[in-house]
């Protein structure tokens, strides 16, 4: 490895204490937001996926704190942290789990935000990753196989918006969701 001049390169977490991570992020206080993936590649029955905050408080480059923010989810595959929670994607949900007082657990149940992200075909091919824009919106891309009919949750099917192969994003504030590209086949987040 090749590293320029100035610059150093540690192991900042690995196995054992990160397992089958998907994504990550990271929040306005530095810290690695981990969603580990165990119930991938098959869309599970139960919860037993999670979401692991790793720090480090004495600034050595290596986490010396590791907290488990939840081990509820099933199936995730996106994270992102801001306005007050976590963002998470987790077919065929797409959930906000508030954390206003930055206590790193949960204040309630996850809010269901949106509904009917596919889990029918390759389990690969499924909404994924998320990215705060400079816009303010939260991006999110999705495979063009594992099509999706998204709504606000109890939404009919005929007042559902079909999507698949591109990018989609949605207001934090305004909790509005919208196609944003269409075209691509497997894309896994975005940057």
């Amino acid at each position: 490895m090749v590293v320029p001049p100035g610059f150093k390169v540690t192991l900042f977490a690995g196995e054992p204490d990160v397992l089958q991570p998907i994504s990550f992020c990271i929040d306005d206080r530095g810290r690695l937001w981990v969603a580990e993936a165990f119930n991938y590649p098959r869309h599970g029955l139960a919860p037993g996926d999670r979401i692991v905050i790793f720090e480090d408080t004495d600034g050595d480059g290596r986490f010396d704190r590791r907290t488990v923010f939840c081990e509820f989810l099933n199936y995730i595959s996106g994270i992102e942290v801001g306005f007050g929670g976590v963002w998470v994607m987790s077919p065929p949900y797409f959930y906000f789990i508030p954390d206003r007082n930055g206590d790193d657990r949960p204040d309630g149940e996850p809010e269901v935000l949106l509904d009917g992200f596919g889990t029918h075909a390759n389990s690969h091919n499924i909404a994924n990753g998320f990215s705060w824009g400079p816009d303010g919106w939260l991006y999110n891309t999705h495979g063009r196989t594992n099509w999706s009919l998204i709504g606000r949750p109890g939404t009919p099917k005929e007042q559902r918006t079909r999507f698949d192969g591109g990018v989609w994003r949605y207001h934090p504030v305004r909790r509005v969701w919208e196609p944003f590209t269409d075209g691509t086949t497997n894309p896994w987040a975005i940057d």
